[in-house]
């Protein structure tokens, strides 16, 4: 080749979110903890490079599901005792 590389390509969050499957919320987290670079286009819009979304690896997404999988839980309706059986439902 003559040596000319190609402009770096970036995603928004929401594509970043739907082609991995990782929520915009923590996609957000990893850039406010610094695991994942951010761009700024403009005022508002915020990109990232699918590459560096990759390359997170699986062990820090699986993290990522795992602590949306106890956010989620910890909504759940507590259990309630009932008086006149005297059991959790």
């Amino acid at each position: 080749m003559n040596g000319v590389t190609a402009p770096p390509t970036y995603e928004p969050l929401t594509r970043a979110s739907a082609r991995t499957g990782v929520s915009v919320q923590d996609l957000r987290r990893f850039i406010a903890n610094g695991q994942l670079s951010a761009y700024r286009c403009g005022a508002r819009i915020i990109r990232v490079d699918p590459r560096e979304v990759d390359s997170l690896g699986g062990s820090a997404l699986q993290l990522m599901s795992l602590a949306e999988t106890r956010r989620v839980s910890d909504f759940r309706r507590p259990s309630v005792l009932t008086p006149s059986a005297g059991k959790l439902n």
